[in-house]
């Protein structure tokens, strides 16, 4: 999507407006896995285990990907109080004074790598002020440099969706009264 896009969702605050991911996305990482599946197929008629092995792994991965094409299975939910998150029909719900410093990252394993990844690979990670403190949580922090990350992109780059958030929160604390 491009500025015009953010800047019509921007002119909607303060919402609510529902973002939904890219289907096109989950379509062919669905393909993908059931090609890897069938591939595996002829591959394993021989009857070795890990041939099989691979087969039932991208037979799985195709799971999740159909799943989230289902109708509520995933949005993001922006209004003037906070986000809501749905991820794999699950809910989360997220305050604008909690959530801060979207950042649009690459995962901590492409980053340490010499090639540079595409920009398809990277996610939008932010601190939540109301997460646990678990040593999970530190881990997770010290990878990313932030304790959580939305679910998807929604259709945007993860640069752009990390600029949206950041906008939308900065409207949604100005508007607070105080």
């Amino acid at each position: 999507m491009d500025s015009d896009t953010c800047s019509e969702i921007l002119a909607r605050f303060p919402g609510p407006v529902t973002l939904y991911p890219s289907r096109r996305k989950w379509l062919l990482l669905m393909a993908g896995c059931l090609l890897f599946a069938v591939g595996g197929i002829g591959e394993a008629h021989n009857g070795n285990a890990m041939d099989w092995l691979g087969v039932a792994f991208f037979g799985l991965g195709a799971i999740v990907p159909g799943l989230m094409l289902l109708h509520g299975a995933a949005s993001i939910r922006l209004d003037s109080d906070g986000f809501e998150m749905t991820n794999l029909f699950r809910h989360a719900r997220f305050h604008w004074q909690d959530a801060s410093g979207f950042e649009a990252q690459f995962p901590p394993v492409l980053r340490a790598s010499a090639i540079p990844p595409p920009s398809w690979n990277k996610f939008v990670a932010f601190d939540n002020a109301k997460m646990r403190n678990s040593t999970w949580t530190r881990v997770i922090a010290l990878l990313m440099k932030h304790n959580a990350q939305l679910g998807d992109t929604y259709g945007f780059s993860a640069d752009e969706l990390a600029k949206l958030m950041t906008q939308w929160r900065n409207l949604a604390v100005a508007a607070r009264p105080r």
